[in-house]
């Protein structure tokens, strides 16, 4: 009698960290993007310490200053260092940028996961989801700093209130492309053998999430995580342009844009600057996503 063929799952992303490791290594995108995002953090974190400038110290005698040994990225309209201005704004872009992924990240993949594996759940949280798609996003997150900002700028202070209000309005108005992509791989996987075996053993709907669809679905969530550090930070950046992110006392990258732009004729450096670090910082995190969608392909051959 011929012995049954075993099923054999697509490899989980834990299983091969050394396939990983490798299939990164050799993509020129993830060793560009790595290394430009490790350089601008490098910079941002420590380097805003070691500098040692304060980003709000005002020197009006030492206004609109050039590059130099003191400034090397020359000063502002009112005497403020702008190498300290730039590193500081972004360390809060990266973070509202990391806080507001993964604020996203938790609530599609909950959501995408109880859709695909819930008939009943599916149509009701994909009606939801195609609500949230359809709503204009700026003028909505206009809306909610406009209405909240105050309230919660008294509760918490004028930048801890700011920050929770960006993350929390980006990271709900940003989970619905990763909900899809689960919902996805989760309807796909359900109808696979190992699934049904599992289920066939008794295991609850809770464990074949946390045991075998998660670590199967890995590589589109990682893949919709950096990409939305990515939009997490313009849209920030975009916020801040307008006037309704942070205090004007406090630098983001997107605030120096916004002010630098009424000197962009005379200084237009100043503009370059935060503008070359948002691009920079975006690009780099959507070269290592690309490169990470192509090291997590299962289409590529699996290591014998």
């Amino acid at each position: 009698m011929t012995e049954p063929v075993k099923h054999r799952p697509a490899p989980r992303l834990q299983r091969a960290p050394g396939l990983l490791r490798r299939r990164l290594g050799g993509h020129p995108g993830a060793v560009a993007g790595g290394l430009v995002f490790a350089l601008i953090c490098m910079a941002v974190f420590p380097g805003a310490l070691l500098w040692g400038g304060d980003p709000a110290a005002v020197d009006l005698g030492n206004r609109n200053a050039p590059s130099g040994l003191a400034h090397p990225l020359g000063t502002d309209h009112l005497g403020r260092d702008m190498l300290a201005r730039v590193l500081t704004g972004g360390r809060v872009s990266i973070a509202v940028g990391i806080a507001a992924m993964l604020l996203a990240l938790g609530l599609g993949t909950l959501i995408g996961a109880a859709a695909g594996l819930s008939r009943r759940l599916d149509g009701p949280l994909m009606r939801l989801t195609d609500l949230f798609l359809a709503l204009p996003l700026l003028p909505l997150l206009l809306v909610v700093m406009m209405l909240f900002r105050d309230a919660l700028a008294g509760w918490l202070g004028p930048q801890g209130g700011v920050f929770v209000l960006i993350v929390g309005a980006v990271g709900i108005t940003s989970w619905m492309t990763t909900a899809r992509v689960v919902r996805a791989e989760v309807l796909a996987l359900k109808e696979r053998d190992f699934i049904r075996a599992a289920r066939a053993m008794g295991v609850s709907d809770m464990g074949l999430v946390r045991h075998h669809i998660l670590p199967n679905v890995a590589a589109p969530i990682l893949v919709s995580a950096s990409l939305g550090i990515a939009s997490a930070i313009l849209t920030e950046s975009a916020l801040s342009f307008l006037g309704l992110g942070f205090p004007p006392d406090f630098p983001t990258w997107g605030r120096l844009v916004s002010d630098a732009s009424v000197y962009l004729l005379e200084y237009p450096g100043r503009v370059v600057w935060p503008g070359m670090a948002i691009s920079l910082t975006v690009l780099s995190v959507t070269w290592m996503a690309d490169a990470l969608g192509d090291a997590l392909d299962p289409r590529r051959a699996a290591p014998g």
